[in-house]
């Protein structure tokens, strides 16, 4: 919870205790949440075309090292300001010798939400909500714990760069 907490700027409504305060020791000093810049959250995705092979059913196997999304493709590709609607969803701005700009980054639809389950539902249904106390309970199932996001592609989104690059017909994502 503490690290999904941190990398998405988001408080999950499961409150655990942190050991210094149930053992009552580092209570005083600097806090750790000034040691490590507590401003820095996963608030942007990307998309790409980097994911798979020249026909439709090659899947390229994840590389758990890699730093960046392979072949990486704007979101919005335009010679035009952005619509004050669309000014604070898109970022990561580069301007490009064609007097283009790219806005290679997103903003999620909604904010993050952190969530922990019960794993007591059947099939694709979300398990009950772990309540405050958990330690306390005689609850045997494993618990799920995981940040739910809505991203939102629509459909203007990366269509100006296959246009630009007069590919429409090969218009499709396989990476975020």
């Amino acid at each position: 919870l503490f690290i999904l907490e941190k990398l998405f700027g988001v408080k999950a409504n499961l409150n655990v205790d942190y050991l210094n305060d149930i053992m009552g020791i580092a209570n005083t000093g600097t806090p750790i949440t000034e040691i490590y810049p507590k401003d820095n959250v996963v608030c942007l995705f990307g998309v790409g075309i980097g994911g798979s092979g020249d026909s439709i059913s090659s899947v390229k196997p994840v590389d758990f090292k890699e730093r960046e999304i392979m072949s990486m493709i704007p979101f919005r590709y335009t010679s035009q300001s952005l619509p004050t609607a669309d000014q604070n969803k898109y970022w990561f701005r580069k301007t490009n010798a064609d007097g283009k700009t790219a806005y290679y980054l997103k903003r999620f639809e909604t904010q993050p939400v952190i969530k922990a389950l019960w794993k007591d539902a059947t099939g694709d249904d979300d398990g009950t909500e772990v309540q405050n106390g958990v330690h306390t309970s005689t609850r045997t199932e494993p618990i799920e714990t995981f940040v739910e996001l809505i991203l939102k592609i629509n459909k203007n989104d990366c269509r100006e760069w296959f246009e630009v690059n007069g590919n429409i017909e090969q218009a499709r994502i396989n990476s975020i």
